[in-house]
């Protein structure tokens, strides 16, 4: 198999700097549809409580907090799920026709880091009813021998396969490579495949990347090979199969077009997307 071209490396654009959370953000709106089928994908170290309940439809958001951040999230939706999104797990909402969610930190003042990450669904989906599905730390599958350990979140890489199941095809991989390791991902011609650099230093195609790096590859070639540099390398690889739309944004909402825009606004203000209580409001109480 052929290995695949850099396409770009650049340093992640810096998004949200306020007290409580901080971010470097990967968007359609910074990288166009190279980026296909992900729409947002922000690194992101959170503190406290920042965003009350909020409306989401048509398309899937997905939060991993990071194994070695300090707390997790506390996390609830319209639909009656709640739960905790500890270290290391991985929670998707797939919003559909719309619901409202709410995330948290566990820990008030400590450092929740993770990724958020938004997914296009395709047109055919973005009505689908909502849904949330949770992998849990030791669900994750994993790899790990003398020279790298792989948490595989979704999708599959080196023989091992994520459980989550959304609409659209991804991959979501979280590396760590010891000094001068190799990692090798398979992946289809017509694959979007990013990766994300956290820590120590990352060569693909000849070329170097430091952490906060984001490398963009070539489609085409089915080989996706990198090495870590002296100081062994951390980071995050996103791919997945292209789904050749154009995404219409509103706010919390993506829709195929004007026409569906405008009913996930009509269906939230007449409260089509439930309710739901606030946590500050609930210890209030």
């Amino acid at each position: 198999m052929t290995q695949r071209n850099v396409e770009s490396i650049f340093t992640a654009p810096k998004g949200l700097d306020a007290p409580l959370i901080s971010s470097h953000d990967v968007t359609r709106m910074n990288v166009g549809a190279r980026m296909d089928p992900f729409l947002i994908a922000s690194l992101f170290d959170m503190k406290g409580p920042v965003f009350p309940p909020h409306p989401h439809a048509g398309f899937a958001v997905m939060t991993y907090i990071l194994p070695e951040s300090e707390t997790g999230f506390v996390n609830q939706d319209s639909t009656g799920f709640s739960n905790v999104i500890a270290p290391g797990e991985l929670h998707v909402t797939v919003a559909g026709r719309g619901l409202q969610h709410e995330e948290t930190n566990v820990v008030a003042g400590k450092s929740a880091l993770g990724f958020q990450i938004w997914i296009d669904l395709p047109n055919d989906h973005r009505q689908d009813a909502p849904s949330a599905l949770h992998l849990t730390d030791e669900n994750v599958p994993s790899l790990v021998n003398d020279t790298q350990s792989i948490r595989v979140l979704a999708g599959a890489s080196n023989g091992i396969t994520s459980p989550v199941d959304i609409p659209t095809q991804f991959r979501l991989i979280d590396a760590n490579l010891k000094k001068n390791a190799p990692f090798v991902q398979d992946l289809t011609p017509t694959e979007t495949a990013y990766v994300h650099v956290l820590a120590g230093t990352v060569e693909v195609d000849g070329q170097m990347a430091n952490a906060g790096d984001v490398i963009f590859t070539e489609r085409g070639n089915e080989t996706l090979a990198m090495k870590a540099g002296e100081q062994g390398a951390r980071f995050m690889l996103f791919a997945g199969e292209p789904l050749h739309q154009e995404p219409r944004f509103g706010g919390p909402f993506v829709a195929s077009n004007a026409e569906e825009l405008a009913g996930f606004k009509r269906a939230f203000a007449a409260g089509h997307m439930g309710t739901l209580t606030a946590f500050a409001d609930q210890k209030a109480a």
